[in-house]
């Protein structure tokens, strides 16, 4: 029996599980990424890096350990430190060439929202694709948002940008307190003559809320990752479908909800469900009840808990009626972070009157350096099938460094510079531990 979507979607949601910014300033100048293949660790890439201030990578040379070939990254920022850019090139004999350039634009009143993601693919130095996306958010009066239209990029324009097509939209309706009382979701299908049609793709509606700012800027265009060294990166993927999770988090946090798929003559069984929420600090607790798809008459409770460093943990109770029976599944699990930003434990559960079984498993092993900082990282996955844990990928650091300082080079004559565990510079301590950098070299010491 499978567990339904909205159980993955509301154990993304408030606390997402993404590998957190690292909370030190001290930042590795050398990472060696290697994946298992054949029973042994092979070398697939290198990483020479610079920091800004604010520890965000400023550049990143990458080698490819099969081909040799080389990339360089370098990164930008806004006012705000958001990504603003990042231009790819790669050596071609003894000649750095572009090839990729990829911009981003925030929407000027919620600033964390990217409202563009725009990139130039290159060949022999002249553009010959684009890609990304965007959109367009409106707002009435009050400077609510009202309606958001989404566009994919795809192809190059005269201008050398990408040629947008409409791919989705939603729109918000307000009560009489100025508040969304529901919020619906279209999808376009553009014909051969541009012809762009319509078509209902579901609601948000009965919305009660715990808090609104009116600000309802969801899905996000693209995930944004500024720390992505994959060429491969920024395929033009448009929509995160766990959309729902912005109504769970931030200034906009619902205490009720019925999520509406469309109907069609191809789907017989619509998901209409109802959510409820309650927030205690970094605690979440609901219920939900109705269909989803052929499971009719679907309840449930679950409970959201914020750990350390953007961890997560999550617990559901749903009750399933299946074959004439009502099955009570229960479903646990949690997603933990060290400080540095690494996985440390992924593990999904699962137990009903069928027996119990572990559904997901990852788990990251830190191997600290004698300064203090890790030295390797080892992330291993569970099979599917057999439920062996396996090796999956490797990391090796070295060259810590303050964000923000360039490297240098080892040099005896150079004077000894005291920083705090936190990265910041402070006189000579009297007493405690700190940090020295020498050069290109830094050491751990206490007094």
């Amino acid at each position: 029996m499978k567990i339904p979507a909205i159980v993955f979607a509301l154990m993304a949601t408030g606390f997402l599980p993404l590998a957190a910014q690292s909370a030190t300033l001290w930042k590795p100048g050398s990472i060696l990424k290697s994946e298992w293949e054949q029973n042994a660790w092979k070398l697939e890439e290198t990483a020479r890096r610079t920091y800004t201030p604010t520890g965000k990578v400023a550049t990143s040379h990458i080698t490819e350990a099969e081909t040799g070939s080389e990339f360089n990254y370098v990164y930008t920022y806004n006012d705000a430190d958001q990504l603003a850019s990042c231009t790819v090139t790669f050596r071609n004999g003894s000649d750095w060439e572009p090839y990729r350039t990829t911009t981003y634009v925030y929407d000027p009143v919620v600033k964390t929202y990217c409202i563009e993601k725009a990139s130039v693919a290159y060949l022999n130095g002249t553009p010959v694709n684009a890609y990304g996306a965007k959109a367009e958010v409106s707002r009435n009066d009050l400077g609510n948002v009202t309606g958001i239209l989404f566009y994919k990029g795809n192809g190059i324009d005269a201008d050398g940008r990408p040629i947008w097509k409409e791919e989705m939209r939603t729109a918000v309706s307000y009560n009489a307190d100025n508040q969304a009382s529901e919020i619906t979701i279209e999808e376009a299908d553009t014909a051969t003559d541009g012809t762009v049609t319509w078509s209902d793709n579901g609601k948000f509606t009965e919305l009660e809320w715990a808090e609104t700012d009116g600000q309802y800027l969801f899905p996000p265009i693209s995930e944004i990752d500024d720390e992505e060294d994959s060429v491969s990166d920024g395929d033009g993927s448009l929509f995160d479908e766990t959309g729902f999770s912005v109504l769970l988090k931030g200034n906009n946090r619902i205490t009720k909800c019925r999520m509406v798929t469309a109907v069609d003559a191809d789907d017989d069984d619509p998901t209409d469900i109802t959510v409820t929420a309650a927030y205690d600090g970094d605690v979440v607790t609901g219920t939900l009840a109705g269909d989803y798809e052929e499971l009719k008459g679907l309840t449930g409770s679950y409970t959201l808990t914020a750990l350390e460093n953007n961890g997560n943990s999550y617990t559901m109770a749903i009750s399933i009626p299946y074959m004439g029976m009502s099955i009570a599944m229960n479903i646990d699990g949690a997603t933990e972070y060290d400080e540095w930003g690494h996985l440390i434990s992924q593990v999904m559960t699962e137990s009903s009157i069928l027996g119990n079984s572990t559904i997901a498993k990852k788990t990251g092993t830190v191997t600290m350096g004698d300064d203090g900082f890790p030295k390797t990282y080892v992330l291993q996955e569970m099979d599917a099938d057999s439920g062996v844990m396996e090796n999956k990928d490797k990391y090796e650091y070295a060259d810590y460094s303050p964000a923000g300082i360039a490297e240098t080079g080892v040099d005896a004559d150079q004077p000894e510079e005291y920083y705090s565990l936190q990265g910041i510079r402070i006189p000579r301590p009297a007493k405690g531990l700190y940090l020295i950098r020498k050069g290109a070299k830094t050491s751990k010491a206490i007094r």
